[in-house]
């Protein structure tokens, strides 16, 4: 078996990723879509004989002779086109003959003094080919032999559920000809009427001309010309019994008989249909559900390949009941009754057909789910048609427009009232043509580049959560089959559109809600308000692995379903429900933010500065600060791991085992990091720089450990020679005089910090916001590392202490006046060299030097 004869064995699918492959390589010239054109050829021709430099001139001669055969081939190629062309008056065929012709000058232009080159271009696509061909047979090979006797029998126990639909398929695809068979007898049947009507109306008039001669004649008697008169109406009668049977033939026995045909066809191909219809709603649930972590649907190829041939039936059988139609139109006009017999034929295949080009238009690449705007995002559909039915020889074009959730609903219910107009549309770059790809076989439309301009709100500007004002994107177009124009929409998942980066999360919940909980059959936009326990931590779980590539253990899970239901035990979560007030709107227990803030700003912390160091298991993660000291005592000094900050959104904590003077062993919390502190310096470095931490829990020696993430930043080359670079490194702050900032596990953490109306910073904007957690602000305690910089201690005077201190502008907590007011360190020292650095007005800052903030979890 040839290598070509092995590929057309391949699976569809698989074909179809072996020439898209192909396509990604060589694609965009007109040397491959030679290649196209006359693939199965060019497999066979000897083109390394005609690159071999050992040859010489016999190459060239041999390039040239394989580039004639190429030029000779596209030609004959190129005749048939424009035959069938001709033939079926097909402008398809035509418009691929031009192209064809187009390639062929290109050709002869580019390559005729250089034939070898030409030579060389084919045998690449070849030796491609080829390799691409044997790496699926192996792969294929492989997946089988691994395949035990155990599932070769569950396979086939459960067969692919299309084989029994091509099957079913196969047999309507013979009744269509069967129909169609029907038909040209009823056209012939009818033929032979009108040409027996003519006749038959011929004679009639001989026979009245004859009888008005006998009533006329003055040499037959009374009684003859009765005679006469009697013998010409029977012959009249007789004639037109036999139009009359022949015309009820034609009328009732075949036109009733193929009505009931088309009838028994559509009822088998609604049916069909209806399957095919379910199949692509679970896709586009799957789909729905993998944007939160859950498994993606499986490629459309497949089902393409049935929508392709559903297609052609659905549009065949709108075809035959329009010629039904036709035929007898005229001939019943005044019959009502069966001028609407005929009519409810086409009309359930016209609706039949519409909704089957609705259904199969798919949104294949979703947009982004927060939309936020003035931000490029891309989409991509496509119609299950593929190359079927001509559609491109009228490419349509698609039309995106931003939607309300009410228009969404009312579209999707067949409210005719609520239009869209795309004149008002936010949405730019918005059009775009359905382009039809003769390699993968797809017919595709790719917006690149849509952005929204301004964000248009249902509620106005008092609605009260704007984040949870969900919208959708609609994209619509129009089909134009022969006379038959047919106008279809998709609409998309749910979004939201934001103005602002700090409206992410709330969106993000909003979304995340839709897409775990959302029915396949709803009401569109609508979801469920609550939820059982089990259901929700299989849902988080997915979208934390969705980011995070790991997912969560099974006590991960259960701190975090402690978070939720405080003083639940573990067996008494099952039955639990969780509502979305719950989950995003009230606080969590003794927090001034919910669940989801939080859960949410570990899960970004996460996939933005510690991806690798989690994926490789070297982060504890959800664990509480009790635990992870239970953990950790009667380990040795140094020993630390690490958890996700439960007062902290976002932050990160480094609890771990130390000893001073001598004394007895004591475990330390690190005030946690965020992303902003690790934007400054990354995670793995922070650990490398402190020395007090030896062995990750439970002994795996940091530098094993994190070793792998380390920056190289110590041997850095610099590009000025006269120059030597420095580096940011991270200290415990706090170590001289004895005195350290970090928690041991004995003190009291029920203490709240003061809000942040309690510092009457008159000059300064809320202290409570500041990067990394939008939650309530850390006391200066918290701030547990100090920045060094190429070995000179800045002390809580770097970037970080910005990063804490929210709107502290950096050239104050850099001046000499407010670095040499912190020497004495502790919050009074901070207060006090702040009030020195701002002046007089802020000398009463002193005040504070007794508060005693709480300390972070």
């Amino acid at each position: 078996m040839s290598f070509w004869d092995t590929f057309q064995n391949l699976e569809a699918h698989v074909k179809t990723k072996i020439l898209t492959e192909l396509q990604t390589i060589f694609g965009g010239s007109f040397e491959f879509e030679a290649c196209i054109y006359l693939m199965q050829w060019l497999v066979l021709q000897p083109w390394d004989e005609a690159i071999d430099p050992n040859l010489q001139g016999s190459s060239v001669i041999k390039a040239k002779q394989l580039m004639d055969a190429t030029i000779s081939h596209l030609n004959q190629h190129k005749q048939k086109l424009e035959g069938l062309a001709a033939t079926m008056n097909d402008f398809h065929n035509m418009l691929i003959a031009k192209k064809v012709e187009e390639v062929l000058h290109k050709i002869e232009e580019s390559y005729g003094n250089d034939p070898v080159k030409l030579a060389q271009y084919f045998y690449g696509v070849v030796s491609k080919l080829r390799e691409l061909v044997q790496n699926a047979v192996s792969i294929s090979l492989e997946s089988t032999t691994t395949i035990d006797m155990e599932d070769m029998d569950t396979e086939e126990s459960a067969p692919d559920p299309h084989v029994a639909l091509r099957k079913q398929l196969d047999v309507l695809v013979k009744d269509s000809q069967k129909n169609d068979t029907f038909l040209k007898e009823i056209e012939q049947l009818k033929e032979q009427y009108v040409i027996k009507f003519q006749e038959v109306s011929g004679k009639i008039d001989k026979y009245q001309q004859e009888a008005q001669k006998v009533q006329n004649s003055s040499q037959l008697n009374e009684n003859e010309k009765k005679q006469r008169i009697e013998h010409i109406k029977q012959e009249i009668e007789k004639i037109q019994q036999e139009l009359s049977k022949m015309g009820e033939e034609l009328s009732i026995t075949k036109r009733l008989g193929f009505i009931e045909c088309l009838c028994t066809h559509l009822k088998k191909l609604s049916e069909i249909v209806k399957t095919n219809f379910d199949e692509i709603a679970e896709w586009r649930h799957l789909q729905q559900r993998s944007l939160c972590g859950f498994k993606s649907p499986q490629s459309l190829d497949k089902l393409q390949e049935i929508c392709e041939t559903l297609a052609e039936l659905l549009w065949k059988l709108f075809q035959q009941a329009s010629q039904l139609d036709n035929l007898f139109h005229q001939a019943f006009q005044g019959n009502e009754l069966e001028l609407k017999r005929m009519d409810n034929v086409k009309t359930s295949a016209r609706n039949l057909m519409k909704l089957f080009l609705t259904k199969t238009f798919i949104i294949e690449k979703q947009p982004p789910q927060v939309l936020k705007i003035q931000t490029k995002f891309g989409v991509v559909v496509r119609h299950l048609l593929g190359g079927k039915l001509n559609i491109q020889t009228h490419p349509p074009e698609v039309t995106c427009t931003l939607i309300s959730e009410k228009q969404a609903q009312g579209l999707n219910v067949g409210n005719r009232k609520s239009s869209v107009s795309s004149n008002n549309s936010p949405v730019l770059n918005n059009k775009k043509t359905l382009e039809f790809n003769q390699v993968t076989g797809k017919l595709i439309g790719e917006f690149k580049n849509l952005s929204l301009a301004k964000a248009t709100r249902q509620g106005g500007k008092n609605k009260e959560v704007v984040t949870e004002e969900k919208s959708a994107l609609l994209f619509s177009t129009q089909i134009n089959l022969g006379k038959e124009i047919f106008n279809i929409t998709v609409i998309s998942v749910p979004v939201v559109v934001t103005v602002h980066g700090n409206q992410q999360c709330d969106a993000e919940a909003t979304v995340f809600w839709d897409n775990a909980f959302a029915d396949k059959e709803r009401k569109l936009f609508d979801v469920p308000d609550q939820v059982e326990w089990p259901r929700f931590a299989e849902a988080l779980n997915k979208r934390w692995a969705l980011n995070n590539q790991i997912q969560l253990s099974p006590e991960s899970l259960t701190f975090l379903g402690k978070k939720i239901f405080p003083g639940k035990m573990e067996g008494g979560m099952d039955n639990a429900m969780i509502t979305r007030q719950l989950f995003n709107r009230d606080h969590m227990n003794g927090r001034s933010f919910s669940f989801w803030k939080w859960f949410y700003g570990a899960l970004d912390v996460v996939s933005r500065r510690l991806l690798d160091e989690w994926r490789d298991g070297r982060v504890a993660g959800f664990i509480s600060k009790n635990d992870a000291h239970d953990i950790l005592r009667g380990c040795n000094s140094g020993t630390f791991l690490l958890r996700f900050s439960e007062t902290e959104i976002g932050g990160i904590s480094v609890a771990y085992v130390n000893t001073f003077d001598g004394g007895p062993c004591e475990i330390f919390d690190v005030a946690p990091w965020t992303n902003a502190h690790l934007q400054m310096r990354k995670f793995s470095d922070r650990l490398k720089d402190l020395g007090e931490l030896v062995q990750l829990y439970p002994n795996i020696a940091k530098d094993d450990a994190f070793g792998p993430y380390y920056t190289n930043d110590e041997n850095q080359d610099t590009d000025n020679n006269d120059y030597q670079q420095t580096v940011l490194a991270v200290r415990l702050a706090g170590r001289q005089g004895g005195r350290s900032p970090m928690y041991p596990a004995g003190r009291d953490s029920s203490m709240e910090t003061p809000p942040s109306s309690s510092y009457p910073f008159h000059g300064f904007p809320d202290m409570s916001l500041y990067p990394g957690s939008p939650a309530s602000p850390p006391s200066p305690q918290s701030v547990a590392s100090s920045t060094v910089l190429d070995g000179t201690e800045l002390g809580l005077g770097n970037q970080e202490i910005v990063g804490d201190y929210g709107q502290l502008a950096p050239e104050l907590a850099l001046s000499n006046v407010f670095l040499s007011g912190l020497q004495t360190g502790g919050p009074s020292s901070y207060m006090a060299a702040m009030a020195a650095a701002m002046g007089e007005d802020f000398a009463d800052l002193s005040i504070f030097n007794d508060i005693n903030p709480a300390q972070p979890q």
